[in-house]
Formats: C-alpha cells, structure tokens, sequence
C-alpha cells in the first residue's frame, strides 16, 4: 500500500523507462492491480506513455457506493468562493472528494449544481463542452448527455464535460481531444461501481484519446464517463482518517495551482450532510 501511495504522489521515475510508442502496440498493458484502502473503496494506478520518452500517471479511485453516498461541496458554503479539493474535502468531513464543474473568471461555477436536492444553478444549455451531467438520487449514480437530464428524484448533480464514454462506446468528435493536458474525471463501470480518476503525475499530462483507452481497458472497464474541468484544477484528496483504512495510511492529496468553486465527494453513509 506505502509503495503504491507513494509512487501516486509524485514519483517520475518511471518516465524514462518506455520504449518509443511506435514499439508498443504488440505489448499487451499491464494488469490493472486494485488495492483496498478501506471497506468499499479501492485504489489502482496505470502509466499511459505519452510520447517515446515520457509518460504519466492516472489514479483511480473505485467505491460501489454501499458504504459511501455521493455529495456536492460548493465552496461558498464556508464562506469561500473558491479552495483546494483538500480543503472543501476536509472542511464538510468527507472520505474522498475531487474537482468538478468549470468556472468563469470570478470564480463562478459553470452549469448545473444541485446539492442535497437544492438546485444552486441550473443547466448550461449552450456549447459543445459541458455535455455531460453525473446525478446521484433514487435512480443511483448515472452519467447523462445534457438533453437527457431530468431533475426528478436526484439529490445531487453536477455538469462538466466533454463525456469520453456512452454505453460502453468512446464519444467521437471531441474538439482538441490530442492535446495534452492534466486530466480529472469520473466513470461508472460495468458493474455499477463509481470511479473517479486523475493524473497524478507526468509533464505533459494525457490527451482525451488516451483517456478514453484507459478508461476502456479491462480491469477498468468504464462504461459511462464524464470529463471534469482539467489542467490547474484538476486534483483529488483522501481523508487520511478514513474509517478502516490500515495502519500507516496517509492523506493522498494530487495537487493544483488553481483552487475551485465546486467539488464531487463520496462521504460515509451513516454521516450528516456537510
């Protein structure tokens, strides 16, 4: 577990250690290899090379919800209008939390934001890129195309985009979807299990093409997934008090230069609200 969390949060070692991608398509990827951190919470890394040198690192972080219900952290709750994923995370006791909407200049979150069944801002209608919604409610945890969504019976929501998967398949046609840049998300596999995911170390970061790959490879197996707002916001926090975690655990924070308006958490069922 140390060797695994440690190697998270920051080792670049292993950049060098690929051959050039041209000689890779033949090598099947390695097992994807799932460690328990605690009852109903599991973490996993992947290395994706991004060119004949480099490469990075993604974190996945898996729950099947039966111990752990989804929650939104808004920011102005605590009276800030933005904070690090750490700081909303530890400041509302949740378990794990990651970044979500986009936001405008002033810090403003963009798109839909309902939280505890209180709608705080509604759907962002126009544009290509905030296309997906992730709910939480009656119907479980779902990832949506923006026209699909309907409010009845969800406790909790948050709109970010662009989607990477739709019933299994890879969405085409994502503008820039090359380009290399830190990445966060969140997928629900085929077994109905939340996933959320983020780079977690490497230069240059993925592109959404690679994402998708990953996103797709057994021992993954997404089945729906949703792209967060990227590059300097993308960053992940677990409590290092989660309950039943083993001896020695420690606080995993993947950083970001910008501080965000909104974050996804998972927090323990038998918990009050933030």
């Amino acid at each position: 577990m140390r060797t695994l969390l440690h190697a998270t949060l920051g080792i670049l070692g292993a950049l060098l250690a690929y051959a050039p991608s041209e000689a890779l398509p033949q090598e099947a990827p390695r097992p994807v290899r799932w460690e328990q951190i605690t009852t109903d919470l599991e973490i996993a890394q992947t290395t994706v090379p991004v060119n004949p040198i480099l490469s990075s690192e993604l974190l996945f972080l898996r729950s099947s919800l039966q111990k752990y219900r989804v929650g939104i952290i808004q920011a102005r709750e605590f009276g800030w209008r933005r904070n690090t994923v750490a700081a909303l995370g530890g400041a509302s006791r949740a378990a794990v939390a990651i970044n979500a909407n986009f936001f405008d200049e002033q810090g403003r979150p963009l798109g839909l934001v309902i939280s505890r069944g209180i709608l705080s801002q509604k759907v962002h209608l126009g544009g290509g890129t905030l296309s997906g919604i992730i709910q939480s409610g009656l119907g479980g945890v779902k990832i949506l195309s923006r026209p699909d969504f309907n409010p009845a019976g969800v406790s909790d929501a948050i709109q970010a985009g662009p989607r990477l998967l739709s019933s299994g398949v890879k969405v085409r046609g994502i503008r820039g979807s090359s380009a290399l840049s830190k990445r966060s998300g969140l997928c629900v596999d085929r077994q109905g299990r939340l996933v959320m995911f983020v780079v977690s170390s490497g230069l240059l970061g993925v592109s959404l093409e690679q994402l998708q790959d990953e996103l797709q490879r057994p021992g993954i197996d997404c089945l729906d997934a949703l792209n967060l707002d990227g590059g300097g916001s993308s960053q992940l926090w677990v409590n290092g008090s989660i309950e039943g975690a083993p001896n020695g655990f420690e606080e995993i924070s993947i950083q970001a230069s910008d501080p965000v308006p909104v974050a996804f958490a998972l927090f323990p069922k038998e918990s009050p609200p933030p």
